[in-house]
Parts: structure tokens; sequence; C-alpha cells
């Protein structure tokens, strides 16, 4: 019988930088993450169209518009994501019916929801440096690198626990403070609903616990240098090499 090894994938920190990257304005660390990171949200704010609320959770979604990235999920919920002091923001192409699906929700909520139907590199690692947390509700993800990416930039994740996902982000205890993102376990809307109204929850009511978070996030090490050990690691095991 054979046997299977998995190794989670890597991304590269000199391409995602947010100290260097030349996309976004205001350069950070995670020990000038709070406040850099606010001009960031402020000036993507302005970018998008969005009211200038510094204190109102931004979540963003940078994807391809497909069923298996769980738009479905998030067109279910929402108008009732909208009834929460939230801004919404999704960037990406896909079928159309997610398309129109989410651009007519979007006119619905002016200044509070905008939806961007493009593949922009710069915009997207502008919405990594300037949002408070990344929407990932994938159907299924072998891996996944966008919630790599979004905690490099210190923007708290909130997944399905599916495949990589479930791999790579930790669910957070507000007991203990350990984890790294929000996560559901049922791919359904309202569990989706319920990870989102957590991490709102902490945002709101223990800023310092979700800078804790966010720069907790930045300090992991998501760059290739862990997996690229994992794969020489595997390949003395196969080729029976010490």
């Amino acid at each position: 019988a054979g046997t299977f090894f998995g190794i989670t994938n890597g991304i590269d920190t000199t391409v995602f930088d947010p100290a260097k990257s030349p996309h976004i304005p205001f350069h950070f660390t995670a020990d000038t993450m709070a406040q850099q990171k606010a001009k960031n949200k402020a000036s993507l704010q302005e970018e998008l169209g969005l009211n200038p609320e510094p204190d109102v959770p931004l979540y963003v979604m940078v994807s391809r518009l497909a069923g298996h990235k769980g738009i479905d999920l998030l067109c279910y919920i929402c108008h009732t994501l909208m009834t929460r002091s939230v801004q919404l923001a999704i960037v990406g192409t896909g079928e159309a019916q997610y398309e129109q699906a989410l651009t007519s929700i979007a006119r619905q909520y002016p200044g509070r929801m905008v939806v961007r139907l493009a593949f922009d590199p710069g915009l997207a690692d502008r919405m990594y440096a300037g949002a408070d947390a990344y929407l990932m509700p994938s159907r299924s993800e072998p891996c996944g690198l966008s919630q790599l990416i979004a905690m490099h930039y210190g923007t708290v994740p909130v997944v399905h626990a599916t495949g990589g996902l479930q791999d790579t982000v930790l669910p957070y205890n507000p007991e203990t403070g350990e984890g790294c993102g929000f996560t559901f376990q049922s791919y359904n809307g309202e569990d989706f609903l319920d990870a989102i109204d957590r991490s709102i929850a902490l945002y709101q009511d223990n800023r310092a616990a979700w800078n804790d978070l966010a720069r907790h996030d930045m300090s992991l090490d998501v760059s290739w240098k862990v997996p690229a050990q994992s794969y020489m690691e595997m390949f003395k095991k196969v080729t029976g090499l010490s």
C-alpha cells in the first residue's frame, strides 16, 4: 500500500510583504501594524467609496466568484450581515450568477458594501493591507493561499474548516488567546454568520485582544521555508536517505 503525505503551501514573502509592497500606501510590520493598518484602511475606504468609519470592521474577500469558493453562502448571508455594523468589500470575477447577485446586493448598501468585478493584484494587496478580516468560506480548499496572505498582513481570517484551511487556521480561543482566526465546521450560512459574529464581538468588545491576534498572525512563518523542509524530509523517507 502507498503512503500519502500532506504538505501545506507557503507564500512568496518577498512578493507579499506589507513592509515593502509597492502597492500599499503605508508599510508596516507587526510592531507598527495597529497604527499603519488604520491608515491603509482609511485609504482603502476612500478608494472603494466606503464610508470613512475607522471603528467599523472591514471584511474583504479577494476570490474567484465560484460555487466551490463559498460564494453561495456569502450571497445567502449578505442581507443579514449588513444589519451588523460592518463593511464588506469583494474583488474578483467568476460565474455570472454570482457576479450579478453580489453586484445587486451591493447596490442596496452604498458606502457599506462594494463589489469590484476585476482581477487587480495591486488592489488585492491594498485589500489585504487595509482590511480587518478576510472571509474564506470555501466549500473545499486543498490548501489555499489567501488565508496565508491575509494572516501575513495582519488580517484575521474567517474560514470554513475544510482541507488546508483547517490545517492553517487554528480556531481562536478567547479564553486563552490561542489560535489565529475564526472557523465554522458545517457548510451552511448560519454557521458562517456565527463565525463572523464571533469575530465582530472580539473586534468591538476587545480591540486590544484583536490587535494581539492580528500581530500573532503576522508572526507566523507562512513562507515556503517550512513546506520546503517538509518536502526534504519526505524525500529522505521515500528514498531511504538520512
